[in-house]
């Protein structure tokens, strides 16, 4: 399942975000792909959403997947290690 995130990924959409992918998850999707390349922000708690999501997929045997990170988000994944945890893609603009 895809899901596109717009905007920011901070204190006020963390929440949503995880709860889109449990959704999915209690649907029956064996994964989960999230979109950011609309996200032009995020604080700390986006980022605590997206382990949550990671570890929810993994608690279930299921995948999560983070496509097409921003430049500024894929550098924060760097500083901060998560470029090691996060199953990342780069897909080219259509």
């Amino acid at each position: 399942m895809l899901l596109t995130a717009i905007g920011a990924l901070d204190y006020y959409s963390a929440n949503g975000l995880v709860a889109a992918v449990q959704r999915a998850f209690d649907a029956g999707a064996p994964g989960v792909t999230a979109d950011l390349a609309g996200i032009g922000f995020s604080d700390s708690s986006g980022l605590a959403a997206l382990i949550r999501a990671h570890k929810s997929a993994l608690n279930g045997g299921r995948r999560f997947t983070v496509r097409n990170p921003d430049r500024n988000l894929s550098r924060i994944f760097a500083l901060t290690g998560l470029h090691t945890v996060l199953d990342i893609t780069h897909l080219p603009p259509p």
